[in-house]
């Protein structure tokens, strides 16, 4: 139970809350502070989730703002050609270049379009497994983050810290009534 404990794992902390015989406080407790955890890492896959999502849009958006420039340059091209000028050559000439530019563009949009199904498939990853991959590819990760034993003091003290504001609600530094009135009333 004492590797369960000191893990960073929210698979391993689940494993201990459910196999651990618990008085009612501190089942709590660890509910609340695996829920902590949990809920941080929940947070962070969807801001990975949205920078993901977000730069998939930017490259979309950026790839048809340039085919849409380039057809409005075709068109002017079109009519340099046909009003005499450019000449046909220059006309030929550019629209090589625009083809393969083209293939460029839509080489990119493909691309952007497969994103599609990795983008699916990390948002309906779980939160234990988008944990155990930043563990994996970021080592720095594991060591951050917290062990269920330090998750539950972190819990504890704020419980505690939240109870003594309860019992005390203006502290030392209370406001006494007549404070609030203006000296010259």
């Amino acid at each position: 139970m004492d590797e369960l404990v000191n893990s960073r794992r929210l698979a391993d902390m689940r494993l201990f809350a459910e196999s651990a015989a618990l008085s009612p406080m501190s089942r709590r407790a660890v509910d609340a502070a695996i829920g902590r955890v949990e809920s941080q890492w929940a947070q962070r896959k969807q801001e990975q989730y949205a920078n993901s999502l977000a730069m998939r849009n930017r490259q979309h958006a950026e790839v048809v703002e340039v085919a849409k420039a380039t057809a409005q340059t075709a068109k002017e091209m079109l009519s340099k050609v046909t009003n005499g000028l450019m000449s046909p050559e220059e006309g030929r000439a550019w629209l090589r270049d625009v083809f393969s530019y083209h293939e460029q563009l839509t080489q990119q949009h493909a691309a952007i379009a497969e994103m599609e199904p990795s983008l699916a498939a990390f948002e309906a990853k779980s939160v234990d497994d988008f944990q155990d991959e930043c563990f994996q590819r970021f080592p720095a990760d594991r060591e951050k983050a917290p062990t269920l034993a330090q998750a539950v003091d972190e819990y504890v003290s704020d419980a505690k810290r939240r109870a003594a504001v309860r019992a005390h609600p203006g502290g030392g530094d209370a406001i006494d009534a007549s404070q609030l009135r203006h000296p010259d009333a």
